[in-house]
């Protein structure tokens, strides 16, 4: 039934101020049965492309917020057990510049708060990407089709919702302080870039200055691949690729960079800390003065010049880089956990000084 519905609203050519709601109306409806909303979502992911334009990306975080409602309530949390799908201002977190995230709380007790802004406590709409963020990786001789259908750009590749917890008690004021962000989670909403045997990434990666990511993979398998940067040098000094899958904890050090791939249902958590100068060292080693490191951050504005596409050979991926020798391989430093340590738990249990926390965990 769900499904005839769908293929009829797909297939109807109804005015597309009509087809959100009503595409919406179909979601609420089911989204207690997490079988049926997957493939609700898994449908849309299949059939975005064939509708008109202004309405090809909303379908498709529609259809990644759907996926991550079911991730959310499976792993327990407020934000999957009482989200709903919705437009207009009854959303959480309302953000013109971000667009529309479609989640609204299905309780007038407000169990999901919205931060007033990025950074504070309550769930935050970071927004997603498109296909637009690889331009500077994208590798034209990996497409299928040469030149083929324009709405590729509108692809989405990743979702990012931000506060997907409530804030600790324990961690209000570092918050406050701007010394530690709220819990992130990223979803990646395909593998393969359209029309293409390239997996798709995030883009350029933020500077990370004097932070330090601390990432947990939730499902699926992907790659980071980290770049190292050294003070008067607009190349990388050094490159990590890691092959990650669900349960590694990967760090992204202070002066880096990181680059995402997703290779299958790719979805990741992190948060991030301030680190002290006289710290930073400890985690990466090469920066001499993080300082004048930062003052050249426009000159890392870049791409990484790593691709990964399949290899259906041996059913797996090959990894091309287009750095050159000069660039070392760099080896990350690692966080020594509990084996049955989850992102969830963990961020909940750090004190006040989190920073103090986590060193004492790092490995390098």
């Amino acid at each position: 039934m769900q499904k005839t519905l769908l293929i009829k609203l797909f297939n109807s050519h109804i005015d597309n101020s009509n087809f959100l709601p009503e595409l919406i109306h179909i979601c609420n409806n089911e989204i207690e049965n997490e079988n049926l909303i997957i493939k609700t979502a898994r449908y849309i992911e299949s059939e975005w492309k064939y509708l008109s334009e202004d309405v090809q990306i909303p379908v498709q975080v529609i259809a990644a917020q759907l996926k991550s409602i079911v991730a959310w309530r499976k792993i327990g949390l407020d934000i999957g057990r009482y989200a709903r799908l919705s437009l207009g201002k009854k959303q959480i977190n309302v953000n013109d510049k971000r667009s529309c995230n479609f989640l609204v709380d299905s309780l007038t007790s407000k169990k999901i708060r919205a931060a007033k802004a990025e950074g504070e406590k309550g769930y935050f709409w970071r927004g997603y990407e498109t296909l637009r963020k690889m331009k500077g990786n994208l590798v034209p001789d990996l497409f299928k089709i040469h030149g083929s259908s324009s709405n590729i750009i509108n692809q989405v590749l990743y979702c990012m919702n931000h506060g997907i917890v409530e804030c600790p008690n324990n961690l209000l004021e570092s918050t406050r302080k701007k010394e530690i962000s709220t819990l992130h989670d990223t979803y990646f909403s395909k593998n393969c870039i359209r029309e293409s045997n390239q997996y798709l990434g995030t883009g350029h990666g933020h500077f990370q200055g004097v932070n330090l990511d601390i990432k947990q993979v939730i499902s699926g398998i992907g790659y980071q691949i980290v770049v190292y940067f050294e003070e008067g040098n607009e190349n990388p000094y050094g490159i990590s690729i890691n092959k990650i899958k669900k349960d590694d904890w990967i760090l992204v050090p202070p002066g880096t960079k990181d680059y995402m791939v997703s290779i299958e249902n790719f979805r990741f958590m992190d948060f991030s800390i301030r680190i002290s100068n006289k710290f930073i060292n400890k985690i990466n080693p090469i920066i001499k003065n993080i300082e004048k490191l930062q003052a050249q951050v426009e000159k890392f504005n870049i791409c990484p010049k790593i691709i990964i596409k399949p290899d259906k050979r041996f059913k797996s991926e090959t990894v091309i880089s287009n750095y050159n020798n000069k660039v070392q391989e760099m080896p990350l430093p690692t966080l020594c956990m509990k084996e049955d340590e989850n992102i969830i738990n963990f961020y909940g249990k750090l004190g006040e000084n989190p920073e103090e926390d986590i060193l004492k965990l790092i490995k390098s």
